[in-house]
């Protein structure tokens, strides 16, 4: 193995990994699934919600056998400190980058999946050059959330002045857009905006009987 930089270069944990493989080069560098980062798990448990809770972390494997020795020691390390993975989010996904072609007729190669992060879903996506790349998209049950605080929030302030309803949901929008408008990510942030003029249209409706919002004057508000 060649010399690893000074260790003014070179972050702790991979000086750690660097000592290990020269200690036994021939289990240190085909699988480091023993040696889950303590220091790691030490600064979770530091910052651990007061309900219990962590933040979400993404493990990528290149061999199949190291992700599930992984899987398995997983829970008791986090034991250790009082941890618990969440049951349903901690899993395994196959997400090796697709074929260029299309898969044999009976091909056991897995399906890509998809996994969610930080509220949004990881995917593979073709370019327009047929190149196969990973996208995001806004994940289902975030936009879900956002679009029902949203209606009650219309639903809340139905009554306030129409200029005033629209800056605060103009804010709300730029908010959604900022976090959400990456590349590839256009159609989900789209959706939406759409569905917001909808809720807002159906409050602004409902405010009484005699003023009724139809799509025309929806409409002629937006463009104010």
């Amino acid at each position: 193995m060649p010399e690893t930089p000074s260790s003014a270069t070179i972050s702790p944990k991979l000086e750690r990994i660097a000592t290990l493989a020269k200690r036994a080069p021939g289990i240190a560098l085909t699988s480091l699934a023993h040696h889950i980062d303590l220091d790691w798990l030490r600064e979770a448990y530091r910052r651990t919600r007061k309900d219990g809770a962590t933040g979400a972390v993404v493990l990528l494997f290149s061999r199949q056998d190291d992700a599930r020795r992984v899987l398995e020691v997983l829970p008791r390390r986090f034991g250790k400190y009082g941890l618990t993975p969440h049951p349903d989010k901690t899993r395994l996904v196959p997400f090796r980058r697709p074929a260029l072609d299309a898969r044999p007729e009976g091909s056991k190669i897995p399906t890509p999946g998809t996994f969610g992060l930080l509220g949004l879903t990881h995917h593979w996506m073709r370019t327009r050059r047929g190149v196969w790349v990973i996208k995001q998209r806004t994940a289902s049950n975030r936009f879900t959330r956002a679009l029902a605080r949203v209606a009650q929030w219309c639903r809340d302030n139905r009554h306030q002045p129409v200029g005033w309803q629209w800056r605060m949901l103009s804010q709300k929008l730029r908010g959604h857009f900022g976090y959400y408008g990456i590349t590839g990510n256009f159609e989900a942030i789209g959706r939406f905006y759409n569905e917001v003029r909808r809720v807002w249209r159906k409050w602004l409706h409902r405010r009484s009987q005699r003023a009724r919002m139809s799509w025309e004057r929806m409409a002629a508000l937006l463009e104010r």
